[in-house]
């Protein structure tokens, strides 16, 4: 014979046991038709907010096995990317984006002004890189050491 069980709980929240067992209350889950949120009502399909602390999110494989994140476009022109933005989500502070001809770009600053760009093996500096060269830079240089060779050949800088 099960016990009967007491308590209620508000609507949209998802259920737990409090106490001895035999008492129902709210859990920290909100479901909506197409949402859920932890520890705050959803505004995106899935919406975690904690109630103390930093931001946490942890994802721990068993032994053998690969934690992974899979961010996958279906959509022709869709572009996986995460974004990292203020509390508003009015200003985009940077992010990171993949695109369909293997450039994944990351960028920092408001607007995704300070970029770096990897794309088939080439490196861009606040700017596509050259299809031709291995690094293209927008913008000044600073060194504080020398370039050279790494095969001992000469350095050729080509001005203009």
């Amino acid at each position: 014979r099960c016990p009967k069980l007491l308590g209620a709980s508000l609507q949209n929240k998802v259920s737990k046991f409090t106490g001895t067992g035999t008492t129902i209350g709210d859990s920290i889950i909100t479901s909506t038709t197409s949402s859920v949120g932890i520890g705050t009502s959803p505004a995106y399909p899935l919406h975690f907010a904690p109630a103390l602390g930093n931001a946490l999110f942890r994802i721990q494989s068993i032994a053998g096995q690969q934690p992974a994140i899979s961010l996958v476009a279906t959509g022709a022109g869709d572009i996986p990317y995460i974004n990292f933005g203020n509390a508003n989500d009015l200003v985009d502070e940077g992010g990171i984006d993949y695109y369909p001809d293997d450039t994944l770009r990351l960028s920092a600053g408001v607007g995704g002004t300070n970029t770096l760009v990897l794309k088939t093996g080439t490196v861009g500096i606040g700017v596509i890189p050259s299809t031709t060269d291995k690094l293209t830079v927008a913008g000044n240089i600073a060194l504080s050491g020398v370039i050279k060779s790494s095969t001992g050949g000469d350095v050729i800088i080509q001005l203009g």
